[in-house]
């Protein structure tokens, strides 16, 4: 899912199995569900957490606390019980991501939140 490694790739004269990288580097997965909830195309329930480069000083336990909080409310604001992920833009290959059995459960959501941003080291 990396547009770089597949220029890399491609410049090897290899070919790449994933996405194309114009696809990839305008077309994220995030990117990808926005338009479909704007089009009324089917989706699973989503809510973007966070935006690209939020900046949550993650050293500082009040700051940290503060996103997870927020993290939280947002998810709860979803008002769903259906299983789902919590996941960074920036995770790949199960890195930064964590499973939401019940995301109507403050301490799964909790958990799950913690788990992304630690294995991340950012908020975004």
């Amino acid at each position: 899912e990396s547009a770089e490694a597949a220029v890399a790739v491609e410049k090897l004269g290899l070919v790449w199995p994933g996405t194309e990288p114009v696809a990839s580097q305008g077309l994220e997965k995030i990117g990808f569900k926005r338009i479909c909830k704007d089009v009324g195309a089917p989706t699973p329930p989503f809510v973007v957490l966070s935006e690209e480069d939020a900046g949550v000083d993650l050293t500082d336990p009040k700051a940290k606390e503060e996103c997870v909080q927020g993290f939280m409310k947002a998810v709860a604001a979803m008002n769903s019980s259906e299983k789902g992920l919590i996941k960074s833009i920036h995770g790949g290959g199960g890195k930064g991501t964590a499973h939401l059995d019940d995301p109507s459960d403050p301490e799964q959501t909790r958990a799950a939140v913690e788990k992304v941003l630690v294995e991340m080291n950012r908020s975004d």
